[in-house]
């Protein structure tokens, strides 16, 4: 999915991100969660509210943990 970021929490793991028609998703961001910011590893700490991103997950209802997710070039990203 391509979705904004709307919140970060780091040192939780978690980030909120609001899809293309205005859902609010809630993702955790474990020791699996590949990230890439301008095409290189990047950590959730990197990431900002605002960054535009494609996000993959699994899971389902509230229980969902992002697979990969990479930063999208343009006015909001990296």
């Amino acid at each position: 999915m391509k979705a904004v970021v709307t919140a970060v929490d780091a040192a939780a793991g978690t980030l909120t991100v609001r899809d293309a028609g205005g859902a609010e998703i809630a993702l955790a961001a474990g020791a699996g969660t590949r990230i890439k910011a301008a095409g290189k590893p990047a950590t959730l700490a990197d990431l900002k509210a605002g960054d535009r991103v494609a996000a993959t997950y699994q899971g389902a209802g509230a229980a969902l943990t992002a697979l990969f997710i990479k930063v999208l070039p343009g006015p909001s990203g990296h």
